[in-house]
């Protein structure tokens, strides 16, 4: 609850975004901000009323506002009424003069109520409470409500200290904030109620980080940072405080980097290249190709190098071909994989230094690192970071014998199906060569005695001598 103090803090605050609000005591501080804090300036507090911190982007929003309370002690609300809980005099002394303490009377279940009367609800997280340093037994069993939702609770045996950083057990959204004991016969004391909530264009914890959003209107979520409207240009994730990766830039981090000199990283907002662009490329982003390279007419590059003084290497050609000696383009296209014109690079979907290896399941089908194989922003499903391309291990041993077993049962009963269909082919083709194969002469004296012919006669007595004509292929059936 560190956040509470609010002491000198320091905070770095690397990119200033100008939708932030000031809420510095002078147009200087102003001027400066947010790159220099504002406040406890030489000791004295340089914020607003009602604002903390080091860039006064924490704000009390319960200061001066209407409250009311189940009953005022001795019926005197100058010296006991519910707007002295939030006067701006924090004090834990309830006997102090001029009186500066919310009271109510000894009654069953006392209450007070502020109403915070923002223009839109706000998520409440964060309260401080000055209670009475004296007599603490009598808030036993406190209770804490953002609307009609619980923020905290003591128990009935329990009390808060006199000063109370109090932190509800999760954000709560609400345009009132109810402080009661419930019980017969309890005093509710309450010397100073605040209810802090971060600045627009800032929040966390501490309100310390600053929103990035992409849609200048858009206020971030002040618990989590989310934008609606998505993240400034350079920056990703939840919060949208995560840098791009080197060699990507913009909006969601989707634009690849040009062809900055020395292989330079690219600015990740707006993509120029800092120290300008490799020969042959042009303008800040170094992303086209210039139709002209001057370079020295008396010195021609040797194959395999192009550019100012041949400085610079060809990439990967087709055909292992030279690429053009001026702008260093492959006018033949590239080999496998690699990107035109100049085929150093990798084609989306690909990387490696031979850019061979596919890359794997990154999350929203975004491209991997061409040159990492890694996914900018984690993996699709359950595949495994950094490279997106395994599953979580599971029992492998159950997961392999399973379908190793009933491949192995599949192959025998197959084999058991195939060996008796070709016994009982071989048993039907024994049974009908058996019968086929009958004497030849048996068919011959079945015929007429008249009908003999000697010559017919004659080539069946040959026939016979030989092989018979069922037999001319020979079936081994054992």
């Amino acid at each position: 609850m560190g956040w509470f103090w609010m002491g000198l803090l320091v905070v770095c605050v690397t990119v200033t975004h100008i939708d932030a609000e000031c809420h510095c005591s002078t147009t200087e501080l102003c001027n400066s901000f947010p790159s220099t804090p504002c406040s406890q300036m030489d000791g004295q507090d340089m914020c607003h009323e009602g604002w903390f911190g080091p860039y006064c982007q924490t704000r009390n929003i319960a200061l001066m506002r209407s409250c009311s309370q189940s009953s005022t002690l001795d019926g005197n609300a100058t010296n006991y009424g519910a707007g002295l809980g939030v006067d701006g005099r924090a004090t834990t002394n309830a006997l102090s003069l001029p009186r500066t303490c919310a009271h109510t009377k000894n009654e069953s279940n006392p209450t007070w109520t502020v109403n915070l009367n923002t223009p839109v609800p706000e998520k409440i997280q964060h309260i401080r409470l000055y209670l009475r340093d004296r007599l603490q037994e009598r808030s036993n069993g406190m209770e804490i409500l953002v609307g009609s939702q619980m923020c905290y609770n003591w128990s009935s045996t329990e009390h808060p200290p006199p000063l109370a950083n109090v932190t509800c057990r999760q954000p709560l959204t609400g345009t009132t904030v109810t402080i009661r004991i419930p019980g017969p016969l309890k005093f509710l004391t309450l010397c100073e109620v605040q209810i802090f909530v971060c600045s627009n264009g800032w929040f966390s914890e501490d309100c310390d980080k600053q929103c990035r959003c992409l849609n200048s209107t858009d206020v971030c979520d002040k618990i989590t940072g989310h934008c609606s409207s998505g993240c400034l240009p350079g920056y990703y994730g939840t919060d949208c405080q995560t840098a791009c990766p080197d060699g990507r830039y913009g909006a969601n981090c989707a634009s690849p980097c040009g062809h900055c000199l020395d292989t330079d990283v690219c600015d990740k907002v707006t993509g120029k290249c800092p120290g300008g662009c490799q020969p042959g490329w042009w303008p800040d982003y170094c992303s086209q190709v210039c139709l002209l390279v001057v370079f020295d007419i008396f010195t021609a590059c040797s194959d395999g190098r192009h550019g100012h003084h041949c400085q610079t290497e060809c990439g990967q050609c087709k055909g292992n071909l030279p690429c053009n000696k001026i702008n260093g383009t492959c006018d033949q296209g590239c080999q496998t994989e690699f990107q035109e014109p100049f085929c150093k690079d990798c084609v989306d979907g690909m990387y490696g230094d031979d850019c061979t290896s596919r890359c794997g399941q990154c999350k929203d089908g975004l491209n991997c690192d061409k040159s990492s194989g890694e996914c900018p922003e984690g993996c699709q499903g359950n595949f495994i970071k950094p490279l997106c391309q395994g599953c979580p291990a599971t029992s492998g041993y159950s997961n392999q014998v399973v379908p190793v077993a009933a491949t192995l049962g599949t192959l025998l009963v197959l084999s058991l199906i195939a060996l008796l269909t070709s016994i009982v082919y071989n048993r039907r083709l024994k049974i009908q060569l058996d019968a086929s194969q009958k004497k030849p002469g048996d068919n011959y004296l079945s015929l007429d005695e008249n009908t003999k012919d000697p010559v017919v006669e004659s080539t069946y007595e040959q026939i016979d001598n030989t092989i018979p004509y069922i037999n001319a292929v020979e079936v081994n059936l054992n």
